[in-house]
């Protein structure tokens, strides 16, 4: 059996500025890290030419490739087996966390699917990153950005540059390690509601930025350089800057789009910042999933506490550091 994992990522600065035709037009800047929650996925071969797909009880057989089409039913397992024309083989996955997180889950189960088919490490990074982001958009037509693909095989915190096209530059920041043990302390996320279909928060954003809206197009200029500028506080450890760049990188957000927030999300954050949080924001495209603070590390406790007496799930998690993970195991 083949396994294969992949992180998803929180998307700290600069989110947005990677999606089309901004990141041509303008070049996008995206500081993410990866955390400790995964896409797993796991690859047996079978005696006949069957193509077998499962995750979590929902099983599909298929007696040939042809056989399979796109119908909202494992539409991601399904683009990859016939982009590798596979047959003979029985493909699971499972996932900590749901869809619609706003956390990179599907470009998480793209990296981890590919994974199987490269264990013997034919293709790079860039090229796995690239072929997940090509098959969500071209077989799937979800709309996106580049940033999740990349987070998922690189793994760990990274400063990401985006020229338009198939150009990326992934800078890893090795951060000093009592920095790191800082932000993943006072880095505390929840779940804010289901979150609606990406692509419409996207598509809407999309739209603003070629009518030359003007409150779009101050939101994503300002959002790719705040990454720049997270990026410099990160290196030296000014962790309190980094948090006070969030709440302004969360009002930049909120220009994108009037899709982005939504009563809910915004109490969620008021009550946040009056509980000890420095700064924070939605996760991915917005409109739900998880919501992410920075808080003073004198106040994490606190904060913790006043999400949790409303009734909010707050997230256990850490960092990833190895990104997209593949290996062999022996069932017998």
């Amino acid at each position: 059996m083949i396994i294969s994992r992949a992180p998803m990522r929180i998307s700290f600065l600069g989110g947005g500025t990677d999606i089309a035709p901004y990141d041509a037009e303008s070049g996008g800047n995206v500081l993410s890290i990866a955390i400790n929650k995964y896409a797993y996925t796991d690859l047996e071969f079978l005696s006949d030419k069957k193509i077998v797909l499962e995750s979590e009880g929902n099983i599909l057989e298929f007696n040939k490739l042809s056989d399979i089409v796109y119908d909202g039913n494992l539409d991601i397992l399904k683009s990859v087996v016939r982009h590798f024309n596979a047959s003979g083989i029985r493909i699971s996955l499972s996932t900590d966390i749901g869809k619609r997180s706003g956390l990179g889950l599907s470009a998480s189960v793209y990296a981890a699917l590919i994974g199987l088919f490269n264990l013997g490490g034919d293709l790079t990074k860039h090229e796995i990153a690239e072929t997940a982001y090509k098959l969500e958009r071209e077989d799937l037509k979800n709309m996106g950005g580049r940033q999740d693909q990349y987070a998922a095989v690189f793994g760990g915190m990274n400063f990401i540059e985006f020229r338009g096209g198939d150009f990326v530059k992934v800078e890893r920041l090795n951060i000093k390690e009592d920095y790191l043990k800082d932000l993943e302390r006072n880095l505390i996320m929840v779940k804010v509601g289901e979150r609606g279909d990406s692509g419409e928060v996207i598509e809407d954003q999309t739209r603003s930025y070629k009518e030359r809206k003007k409150r779009t197009l101050e939101g994503l200029d300002e959002a790719k350089k705040m990454a720049i500028e997270g990026r410099k506080y990160f290196i030296r450890g000014d962790l309190i800057e980094f948090g006070n760049l969030l709440n302004d990188a969360w009002e930049a957000k909120k220009k994108f789009s009037d899709k982005i927030t939504n009563p809910t999300i915004d109490k969620i954050y008021n009550l946040g910042m009056k509980n000890g949080a420095l700064g924070g924001k939605i996760s991915g495209a917005g409109g739900g999933g998880h919501m992410f603070f920075y808080s003073h590390p004198e106040k994490t406790d606190k904060l913790k506490r006043a999400l949790k007496n409303t009734g909010l799930t707050v997230i256990d998690f850490g960092f990833d550091f190895n990104g997209l993970v593949t290996w062999k195991t022996k069932t017998k």
